[in-house]
């Protein structure tokens, strides 16, 4: 099944999640990560992440975005590169 709206919208709007793909964001292009991130929070939201996310809160993970074994940091990059090798530009989603 595919990740709920919910899920990929508390993921998206998640400070914490936010500030982990920012950080990656800025390692593999040395640009400004806030504009990218914002202007790409509904895409960053990789296949499956929803899933984990909503097993998380039902496990008593209160804060899903703080926890690595929720969202891992190579899922994170992963998802990253794709986006940038598919031509996401820098910056800025548009």
């Amino acid at each position: 099944m595919a990740d709920s709206y919910l899920a990929i919208s508390q993921i998206a709007a998640d400070p914490h999640m936010a500030e982990r793909v920012r950080s990656c964001y800025a390692q593999q292009t040395g640009d400004d990560p806030v504009q990218w991130t914002f202007d790409n929070r509904y895409q960053w939201v990789g296949p499956g992440w929803g899933s984990a996310w909503e097993s998380a809160l039902a496990n008593g993970i209160e804060e899903p975005g703080l926890d690595p074994s929720v969202i891992s940091d190579e899922q994170i990059l992963s998802q990253v590169q794709s986006m940038l090798s598919e031509g996401e530009s820098h910056g800025s989603g548009n």
